[in-house]
């Protein structure tokens, strides 16, 4: 089984697990079952489910290529019908060649992306890609993000892992590609 695990700590990255990964192919692991395209799993030990939310051609599960440079956003909503930022949790990362590079995990406490914030900056948090196929104008992408997220109460100040809350959850969608 091919997998990429990058770790997120103190602000450095360190890849904690890596066996080849070819892009454009499946990872060969099997779907993650989740009953719909989203985010699932537990905050703070209690059980969450965020969905991927679309509108035409908008979509909240998005990527860029930039010839060999793939960067994946995806943002998943406490209800299945409506934008609210409240509770919405956000998961990107980067892919450079074979390797995933850097991730952001943010819950959003308020009703705006400005702190509080749970982030996985400065946390202890491990992104777990399981798998990342582009096929024309879409990417599958699944995976798994587990640790703890920091609190972040003000802009521009470190967050606070002490008063972090636990992360366990399995995210999966197509992601559509964003084109400049």
């Amino acid at each position: 089984m091919d997998r990429r695990t990058i770790r997120e700590g103190t602000g450095r990255l360190a890849m904690a697990l890596g066996l080849g990964m070819s892009l454009g192919m499946s990872l060969g692991v099997a779907p993650l079952a989740l009953a719909e395209e989203g985010i699932q799993g537990s905050l703070d030990g209690e059980a969450r489910q965020w969905y991927i939310l679309r509108h035409g051609d908008d979509s909240n599960a998005s990527f860029t290529d930039l010839g060999g440079l793939y960067a994946v956003d995806l943002m998943g909503f406490v209800e299945p019908d409506a934008w609210r930022t409240r509770e919405a949790l956000s998961i990107s990362f980067t892919l450079m060649g074979e390797e995933v590079t850097e991730f952001d995990v943010v819950h959003l406490i308020g009703h705006s992306a400005l702190p509080p914030v749970y982030t996985s900056e400065a946390a202890e948090v491990t992104l777990t890609l399981e798998a990342f196929e582009v096929r024309g104008p879409v990417a599958r992408v699944a995976g798994r993000v587990v640790g703890t997220l920091a609190l972040q109460q003000v802009l521009g100040e470190p967050p606070s892992l002490e008063e972090g809350i636990a992360i366990d959850v399995r995210f999966e969608a197509e992601a559509e590609r964003v084109e400049f």
